[in-house]
């Protein structure tokens, strides 16, 4: 129980700093954020549950987040060709 605590405690750190992927570079998808999220429901920690609803909702939005990505993405690429 305490490892996987940790881990999803180590997860909802990185997403909070900005990081949406795990230490190999695979994105967070919309199922692990559900299981975080079912994690801390279980715990009682509802404060993290409302920050990982919120984080969801706007990355997960075709509007917000996939057009961000994309383009921070795209970015990063030409800055790298420079």
């Amino acid at each position: 129980m305490d490892t996987y605590y940790e881990f999803v405690e180590d997860s909802l750190n990185r997403i909070k700093k900005g990081m949406y992927f795990d230490l190999s570079l695979t994105p967070y998808d919309s199922e692990f954020i559900d299981r975080m999220i079912v994690f801390y429901e279980e715990s009682e920690e509802y404060e993290k549950c409302q920050y990982l609803l919120s984080f969801k909702k706007k990355r997960f939005n075709h509007k917000y987040g996939y057009k961000n990505l994309v383009w921070f993405i795209n970015f990063i690429f030409l800055f790298f060709l420079i």
